[in-house]
């Protein structure tokens, strides 16, 4: 069996065209689906249009399609939105040839958005192109670390979850089907950094390889355990907050999302329940970082180091100077 399957990449052109004069102007989409040599699929490909994240990431999940706004079958590959909200999120899932597709290689969200015209149709040009399929599944043994669920899931440099881990494992899986599993179903051979962060600050990160053999992907089951992360605090003073546009963004490695100032404190922080910080989990060793203002101001650099401590007693950065 050859494990190949199409994955949608888009590019979006607009009209110039005005409508009809004896029609009254409308906000529409096309979507144009071509196959991976770029001829149009004049297969029918059901194509389906989201507003709620939550029904198009459960659709995806679960390989079929429910709460959807509208639902469309191509003709000659091609399908036409109409009367739709410029100023409101689309999400797209196609449904071909007996596979669902969420326009990406993973299950991130894909999100039309801030590039409808009003009352002007705009073409969408979406390609499937062909990747294997990986067999990634993420799960963890130990209650303790869901304590602080929902567990995000981060693969590869998009700043996207692809899915929340709610539940442990009873047993290490052998399938990406296996209770308490988050799945990772498309992706190139080679290796892909990950992440994952709880809601109560655990982080883990680290590599895993996507590869093949003759029946098809190798299962890769990968453990999140052993919470015993440090702990280290951003903060910054009202005034500086202001200045800075009303929030301040912290990257660790430049694509480690740590998290967003959006509060401020007058004093030294001392300990991780204390206000108007953002509180960092990582393993111990130092890390550099960058910050970086909502209004494009101002920016910080640097590096700290992140021990075992526990919330008892906190280190601090204190981000200044933005004025």
């Amino acid at each position: 069996m050859k494990y190949i399957i199409y994955i949608a990449l888009a590019l979006f052109f607009i009209t110039s065209c005005k409508p009809e004069e004896e029609e009254a102007p409308v906000t529409s989409m096309e979507v144009k689906i071509l196959d991976d040599e770029g001829a149009f699929i004049t297969d029918p490909v059901n194509v389906y249009l989201f507003t709620v994240e939550s029904s198009f990431i459960s659709s995806v999940t679960n390989e079929s399609p429910s709460g959807y706004i509208a639902e469309s079958i191509s003709i000659g590959g091609s399908v036409t939105f109409e009367n739709l909200d410029p100023a409101t999120p689309y999400f797209v899932y196609i449904y071909y040839d007996g596979k669902g597709y969420a326009l990406n290689n993973y299950f991130t969200q894909y999100k039309i958005q801030n590039f409808l015209q009003v009352d002007k149709k705009t073409i969408a040009v979406i390609q499937l192109t062909p990747y294997k399929i990986a067999n990634i599944g993420f799960y963890s043994t130990s209650a303790l670390n869901l304590n602080g669920k929902p567990v995000k899931i981060y693969f590869g440099s998009d700043r996207n979850s692809i899915g929340t881990l709610t539940s442990i494992s009873p047993t290490i899986p052998s399938s990406i089907d296996d209770l308490g599993v988050v799945k990772v179903l498309y992706q190139n051979e080679g290796l892909h950094n990950w992440s994952a962060t709880g809601a109560n600050g655990c982080h883990w990160q680290g590599q895993v390889n996507v590869s093949t053999n003759a029946s098809g992907p190798t299962f890769v089951p990968v453990l999140l355990d052993g919470c015993n992360n440090g702990i280290y605090a951003f903060w910054t003073t009202a005034a500086n907050l202001t200045n800075s546009g009303g929030n301040i963004r912290v990257v660790f490695d430049n694509v480690d999302e740590v998290g967003t100032i959006t509060t401020s404190r007058s004093s030294t922080p001392n300990t991780c329940k204390d206000s108007g910080i953002l509180l960092v989990s990582r393993p111990p060793g130092t890390y550099p970082y960058h910050a970086y203002s909502a209004n494009g101001l101002c920016s910080w650099q640097g590096s700290i180091t992140i021990g075992s401590d526990d919330c008892s007693v906190v280190l601090s950065k204190e981000l200044k100077g933005c004025n």
